[in-house]
C-alpha cells in the first residue's frame, strides 16, 4: 500500500512538474512576444519622429529660401527705385 501510494506521489509531482514547465513556457513565450511588440512600437516611434524631424527641417529650409527670394527681390526694387531716382 505503501509503494503504491508513494507511486502515486511521484506520478503527480511528474504532472504537476510538467505543468509548472508548459506554464514556465508559455510566460518566456508570452514575454518574448511583448518584447518584441514593445521593440517594432520603438522602431515605428523612432522612424515617425525622424520623418517629421525631415519634414520641420525641409519646411524650414522652403521658408528660407523664399526670405532669401524676398530679400533679394527688396534689394533689385530699391535699386531700380534708386536709378530711376537718378
Amino acid at each position: 500500500m505503501a509503494a503504491r501510494e508513494k507511486r502515486q506521489l511521484e506520478f503527480m509531482n511528474r504532472m504537476a512538474n510538467g505543468v509548472i514547465r508548459e506554464m514556465d513556457d508559455q510566460m518566456k513565450k508570452e514575454d518574448e512576444m511583448i518584447a518584441h511588440y514593445e521593440k517594432e512600437r520603438e522602431l515605428k516611434l523612432r522612424r515617425d519622429e525622424d520623418r517629421k524631424a525631415e519634414m520641420r527641417r525641409n519646411k524650414q529650409d522652403e521658408i528660407n529660401r523664399t526670405l532669401a527670394a524676398q530679400q533679394e527681390e527688396k534689394k533689385k526694387r530699391e535699386a531700380d527705385r534708386k536709378s530711376e531716382i537718378n
